[in-house]
């Protein structure tokens, strides 16, 4: 199952409703990954389980504070910053900040029009102000790239057209030199998304045009900029089996595929966020594939060797990792979007609300935290940041009012 296409379908054509929808996929390490890197710079925490509800730093309300968080949030001067796809005053999304004490404000409400629609990508701070994208509105409703003051003041950077440019950026920014790169689910010159670039005053050119099979298709995860390069996941293509890809690109449009995933499923399928970099080499997660089908996380390197190094098993496994891997203190660590110990207890999916896990580069893996439903949270989709020794992230759903949470995970 193509978990990601129905979940985008959701998401474009409606609010998903309480008690079964979703909508928008995380999109990978916000800021380039300046969070996470500033973690992994440091001494790391030691994380215990928590009891539930303790954890949760805000319960969005559904109404005009946003709706159904699904990113990576992005720690900026004390703050923490995110986007709902959903919610605010027009019900097309928001930019809002919330503090680690759990105050929040709604920056901006998109309008759809103008502005754009479905802020479904996490954001990054580049001199002083926020950039991020949006999956739809504005004419002819292919998705832009915004920036939004410490005021609120919102203005369009681009409007994607849909060819050769690109169409649906779900997946957030990263900057380089400058200048802002990310990806188009869609579009471009063969209609499987593209790599671009875009400068902050508004002039965007594609660095690549994805082909589909045998090179890749649909990169829906941001980038990693690394020795100068780009590195990415793309959810779909590949050689054969077209279960997704790894791949660099260079900044002058010279793309490689490092890794296609098989056919057999084993290696994992549809990676559907980032990847980072620890030691010379790359590590990610797959929504899908695996020994029990269900999801992996995987090491792979430069020269394109790939090992898996946890299949999730379901149950008080989790599984299905949409979001992405941080790095910390030498630990890997991530959420699960399904699965846990309470099964079909969940209110939101009989399969579980989610996990946290922790797992290391050998491949001990550990479960830190299930998630329930109400009052906690659940399906955690988005990569976590860690910020003074706490991990942050949110989750889709759950809260005592059921539109999704901002937590965190202490020592």
């Amino acid at each position: 199952m193509r978990i990601f296409y129905l979940i985008l379908c959701g998401i474009i054509l409606a609010s998903c409703s309480r008690t079964g929808g979703t909508s928008l996929v995380p999109t990978g390490v916000p800021n380039g990954g300046a969070s996470a890197m500033s973690a992994a710079n440091g001494s790391g925490p030691s994380l215990a389980p928590q009891v539930h509800g303790d954890h949760v730093v805000y319960g969005f309300n559904g109404g005009t504070d946003g709706a159904e968080p699904q990113t990576a949030l992005l720690a900026e001067n004390g703050e923490l910053y995110g986007t709902t796809p959903v919610g605010g005053t027009a019900g097309l999304g928001t930019v809002f900040k919330v503090s680690t004490s759990g105050s929040e404000s709604v920056l901006y409400s998109f309008q759809g029009a103008l502005d754009g629609a479905y802020p479904g990508s996490s954001l990054i701070a580049l001199n002083g102000t926020l950039y991020g994208t949006t999956s739809g509105g504005n004419t002819p409703s292919n998705g832009t790239v915004y920036r939004v003051d410490a005021s609120g003041n919102v203005s369009t950077v681009y409007t994607f057209t849909g060819s050769p440019d690109g169409s649906t950026p779900v997946a957030g920014l990263i900057a380089l030199n400058g200048e802002l790169y990310g990806t188009t689910e869609s579009g471009g010159a063969n209609g499987v998304g593209t790599v671009f670039k875009v400068s902050t005053s508004g002039s965007e050119s594609v660095v690549y045009s994805f082909k589909g099979d045998p090179d890749a298709s649909n990169p829906v995860a941001a980038l990693i900029a690394l020795r100068g390069a780009l590195y990415g996941t793309t959810f779909e293509g590949g050689a054969g089996a077209g279960f997704g890809t790894v791949f660099k690109v260079s900044t002058s449009g010279k793309e490689h595929v490092i890794y296609a995933f098989q056919a057999n499923g084993a290696d994992g399928e549809n990676p559907a966020a980032s990847v980072i970099a620890v030691k010379g080499k790359l590590y990610g997660t797959t929504q899908e594939g695996g020994t029990d089908g269900k999801g992996t996380v995987f090491e792979v390197s430069m020269s394109g060797k790939e090992q898996v190094l946890h299949s999730f098993a379901g149950g008080a496994d989790g599984s299905t990792p949409l979001g992405g891997l941080i790095a910390v203190n030498g630990a890997l660590y991530g959420p699960t979007a399904f699965g846990g110990v309470y099964g079909g207890a969940c209110q939101q999916d009989p399969s579980g609300c989610g996990t946290i896990f922790k797992i290391t580069t050998s491949g001990k893996k550990t479960t830190l935290y299930t998630f329930q439903g109400v009052p906690d949270g659940a399906d955690p989709y988005a990569t976590l940041i860690a910020v003074n020794k706490v991990l942050y992230g949110t989750t889709e759903v759950g809260g005592a009012p059921n539109y999704g949470t901002v937590f965190k995970i202490k020592p």
